[in-house]
């Protein structure tokens, strides 16, 4: 049984794959202009930047040398679902608090800019 959802799984993904550049995808909307956004937000960052949920981790691509990039993601959606290999595999619900408030704060002294793509579709 659970080798008939793999490969059930693995056709929806390749689907998904050649799909992703066009309206027929359904986060089309999330993909669309990806790469200048990207470019657009990581230009001037600098410190750690912690990109959760980072899939394929692209916006590692767009820092600067001052930055230093930091991908989670969970084990079974990276693993299974992406085949892609971040820094950390964890949970991001039970990340501390104290650190998603820091990077969510927007405050120029926290030094530390959470990247979040949970939910925006990769």
């Amino acid at each position: 049984m659970r080798s008939d959802s793999n490969s059930a799984s693995s056709v929806i993904r390749f689907l998904a794959s050649r799909l992703r550049k066009t309206p027929l995808h359904p986060q089309w909307f999330a993909y669309f202009r990806e790469e200048k956004k990207l470019k657009v937000t990581c230009a001037n960052l600098s410190g750690w930047v912690l990109d959760i949920g980072c899939a394929d981790a692209k916006p590692r691509q767009q820092l600067s040398r001052d930055a230093h990039y930091i991908g989670v993601d969970y084990y079974s959606t990276a693993t299974d679902w992406y085949n892609t290999r971040p820094d950390v595999f964890a949970d991001a619900q039970a990340l501390p608090s104290c650190l998603l408030c820091a990077g969510s704060s927007g405050s120029p002294d926290s030094n530390i800019f959470m990247f979040s793509s949970v939910g925006e579709g990769r």
